[in-house]
């Protein structure tokens, strides 16, 4: 069940916002049939931070870093968020 609502999500549209909400609820249902499964928190906080819930993208990152200590993805794009972050709030 995981695999198809994290596929359904994959092939949604970028740019509309009630498409983007939608996906987010996939992504919420998917976690909590599978709360162990480090991708759904990965996906779902790459989609958090698009919609601007930075804080609460951050921490599906550390979710998923620590179902999946070895998810080089989620650090990589935790940093890169934080990175994003600090920048918005120099500016």
């Amino acid at each position: 069940m995981l695999k198809i609502l994290l596929s359904r999500v994959r092939k949604m549209k970028k740019g509309k916002p009630e498409e983007e909400k939608g996906s987010l609820k996939n992504y919420n249902k998917a976690i909590k049939s599978n709360p162990d499964n480090p991708d759904g928190y990965f996906n779902r906080a790459n989609l958090k931070f698009k919609l601007g819930s930075y804080q609460d993208a951050i921490k599906d990152y550390n979710r998923a870093i620590r179902l999946n200590p070895e998810h080089l993805q989620a650090y990589h794009s935790r940093a890169k968020r934080q990175i994003k972050l600090l920048q918005r709030s120099y500016s």
